[in-house]
Formats: structure tokens, C-alpha cells, sequence
């Protein structure tokens, strides 16, 4: 059976608590309201004329975001190619039969 939510028991859990727990949640309760209704100061934003602005990207390069690709390398084949009885085989085939 589903438990109830009772007012009085959570009253009474309340006043169970200590008074370092009731403290430190009045101080939090208080900030989340301070940061709610505290007022944004004014940026002081220094607004650049257009010729500032236009020297300012003159002067701009960008970096890349990723560093420059080398072109990529043939692959290496761990054993040399060799044919053998007219067909490519990849490395020798025996302590007798080599490249």
C-alpha cells in the first residue's frame, strides 16, 4: 500500500532536526532568493568604432582548429610480397622455399 505524504510528520521531522541543519538550510534558502531577485549591474562594454573595428580584423589571422594533415604514407608490408609459382605470395613460404 502506498505511503501518504503527511504534513505532520514532516513538521515533526523538522523539528527533530538540529539546529546546524535548520541553520545551513535558512542560509541556503536566503541565497537562492538573494539570486533571484538581485539586480544585474550595467556592463561597462567598451563599444570599438568601425574603423577600430575594421583595423582589428585586418590584423586578425586565425589559427587552425586542427593541426595540417600530412599526406598519408604507402602502407608497409610487414613481409615482402614474393611470387611463387606465378602467384603473389606475402613472405617466404619455408625454411626451403625463399624470395
Amino acid at each position: 500500500m502506498a505511503s501518504q505524504w503527511n504534513v505532520y510528520e514532516s513538521f515533526q521531522a523538522l523539528l527533530q532536526a538540529g539546529p546546524y541543519h535548520l541553520a545551513l538550510e535558512g542560509v541556503l534558502v536566503l541565497c537562492v532568493l538573494f539570486l533571484f531577485t538581485a539586480k544585474k549591474k550595467p556592463s561597462k562594454m567598451v563599444r570599438l568604432t568601425k574603423k577600430e573595428e575594421e583595423d582589428l580584423l585586418a590584423e586578425w589571422t586565425p589559427e587552425p582548429l586542427v593541426p595540417r594533415r600530412t599526406p598519408p604514407r604507402p602502407p608497409q608490408p610487414s613481409h615482402p610480397h614474393c611470387v611463387w609459382k606465378g602467384r603473389s605470395v606475402r613472405g617466404p613460404r619455408g625454411p626451403d622455399r625463399s624470395c
